[in-house]
């Protein structure tokens, strides 16, 4: 029979991880023995499987909110749009399905969302859903390229986008014939004329409500196709049920309230604002959005992350609960004047996406002191939603990303191998909101159920998960293993430094090097600069890391760095090297 824990990594990745195992053993002190095996499960409340669909939990209850016709639902922190009271949202909502459902648009057909945080974003996806279609998601600033093989792939036919960025979506449709309708989201004082085959979602919004055709709902159908980097390192999606994002909106929905309960001395979600700064073009931050809705919160949403905006939005509005990812972390730690405003509200910070390093989770702290509790990589797992929850982080205690929920197994395999408690190894998830597989390559999923993640990490006693990073994460250089999480975290925490990455590159002769791509606030930083404030804070001998300044760092809408993009102009480089040496 074959073992396809050896399978799936493949024989590069084996090595990618018995490097990153070393490492982590040198410098936690763990031991490893591969020949005893465990699968963990976990000691949470068992959490049924929901088979009602996400859109029907949402829409119902904000029409129960809206009841109440004066209930704030959404408020623009950046000024984009008024407050929008519970019933129009309802209502455009409603009007968006109607429209579409009118227009041909049903089971199985695809939507894809390029939009920054807005009303639209919330009222389009559930519009879909409604109609039995499929939502795939986007980031603005995806690359056009990617842009293009996500909408082909998918099979998109209609497109939801912004005016900002029309035109890189024109370019993209004209080259994918399966796009049909394209719904422009414009700004208040547009008043130029649209090009012709792209709809004035204004217009759809304003519409009549109506009935919507939909096919009898299977709890098995797709329902939303996110898009990551693979274990492969190319843009890929996530295959979603109905039920795997609705379980998941159970899981994170009761997992909120047992954690509010907590935080909070009182507790009543109708009556708090929260700030949300989590994508919602990741499934994490969609979840979020659809949750702070189906509880009844007033979200405070930014269209884009803004650090004065972020500010003036905890002075302003004075949200008790922040929902935020990485990067914004990262960055509210750059705003310098601070002294104007009142930030002592918040007391509790769900971060979602990638693990954020010891240092800068430090430094957050110490900016925000009112902050009692912080959980770390909150949906990092965007390929089974739910099947991991954040603990309780108090300040003290956030090295760990949560437990995994009773409905969903854990293991560690190395080498092939399933390990025990506190031994290393790459993560693997079974359970139902685990995703069906990636596009066009559903092997991710082996035989018996096991997502492998590709992230490296442990399992405590408790089930307490720890991850440590992924794969690409560790490289050798000069005999020393690296691991390139903890030079980002050095390197973020530099005045200077508005945003880093640190990925290994290959050299001439084959050998890995470590080359930092760094986004600068203070034009006088120098490479040597980077280089030297490095020094003496690492345990590493003779990095010798390059350094090149960016002007931005791409990622994905999970959050994760697009490296192919940064490595696109190494890679040719050194294929030229090689062909003219062989010459």
């Amino acid at each position: 029979m074959v073992d396809h824990s050896t399978v799936s990594l493949g024989l590069v990745n084996q090595c990618m991880l018995m490097r990153a195992v070393q490492h982590l053993l040198r410098n936690n002190s763990i031991t490893i023995s591969i020949f005893r095996t465990k699968v963990w499960t976990s000691r949470l409340p068992l959490v049924a499987l929901s088979d009602v669909p996400l859109h029907e939990k949402v829409i119902e209850a904000m029409r129960v909110h809206a009841e109440n016709p004066t209930k704030i639902a959404l408020v623009s922190g950046d000024g984009n749009f008024d407050k929008l009271t519970y019933k129009k949202l309802l209502y455009q909502t409603e009007a968006a399905a109607s429209f579409l459902s009118k227009g041909g648009f049903g089971r199985e057909d695809v939507a894809c969302l390029v939009l920054s945080n807005s009303s639209a974003f919330i009222s389009s996806h559930l519009a879909v859903l409604k109609c039995g279609g499929i939502v795939t998601t986007a980031d603005i600033t995806t690359p056009q390229g990617d842009l293009e093989h996500q909408i082909r792939n998918t099979s998109t036919s209609i497109i939801f986008t912004e005016e900002e960025i029309l035109n890189k979506v024109l370019q993209v449709s004209n080259n994918c014939r399966n796009v049909k309708a394209i719904f422009c989201v414009r700004s208040s004082s547009a008043t130029e004329k649209l090009p012709d085959g792209v709809i004035d979602f204004k217009s759809v919004i304003a519409g009549p409500t109506g009935q919507v055709k939909n096919d009898e709902y299977e709890p098995n159908n797709l329902a939303a196709v996110p898009y990551t980097i693979s274990p492969n390192k190319i843009p890929a999606g996530m295959m979603l049920s109905h039920q795997n994002i609705s379980t998941a909106f159970n899981i994170y929905e009761g997992c909120l309230r047992r954690m509010m309960k907590k935080a909070f001395t009182c507790f009543d979600p109708s009556q708090e604002k929260l700030l949300h700064c989590s994508s919602f073009a990741n499934i994490f931050g969609l979840l979020c959005i659809d949750i702070a809705l189906f509880m009844g919160f007033t979200s405070v949403i930014l269209k884009k992350f803004d650090t004065t905006l972020f500010m003036n939005s905890l002075h302003s509005y004075r949200p008790r609960l922040l929902i935020t990812e990485p990067k914004n972390v990262v960055a509210a730690l750059k705003q310098s004047a601070t002294e104007r405003f009142k930030t002592n509200s918040l007391e509790y910070v769900l971060c979602s996406g990638p693990v954020v390093g010891r240092r800068v989770r430090q430094s957050f702290l110490n900016k925000f002191p009112s902050v009692k509790y912080m959980t770390n990589g909150a949906g990092l797992l965007s390929g089974a939603p739910g099947a991991m929850i954040p603990n309780m982080g108090e300040r003290e205690n956030i090295n760990n990303s949560g437990c995994a929920v009773a409905t969903c197994d854990v293991k560690v395999v190395c080498a092939g191998k399933a390990l025990k408690d506190d031994e290393i190894g790459e993560i693997c998830l079974r359970g139902p909101t685990v995703m069906q597989g990636y596009v066009d390559d559903c092997e991710s999923i082996d035989a018996d159920g096991w997502y492998h993640t590709g992230e490296v990490g442990h399992v405590d006693k408790h089930g307490n998960i720890f991850i440590a990073g992924s794969l690409d994460d560790f490289i050798d250089v000069n005999g020393n293993q690296i691991c390139l999480n903890e030079v980002e975290d050095v390197l973020l925490c530099h005045p200077s430094i508005a945003d880093a990455v640190v990925v290994g590159i290959e050299d001439e002769e084959s050998a890995q090097r470590a080359k930092a791509y760094v986004v600068h606030c203070d034009e006088t930083l120098t490479n040597d600069d980077v280089k030297l404030y490095i020094q003496g804070q690492l345990p590493y001998n003779d990095l010798n890391i390059g350094v090149e300044f960016v002007s931005m760092i791409p990622r994905g809408a999970d959050g994760r760095v697009l490296r192919h993009e940064l490595l696109k102009d190494e890679i040719p480089q050194e294929q030229q090297i090689v062909a003219t040496e062989s010459e």
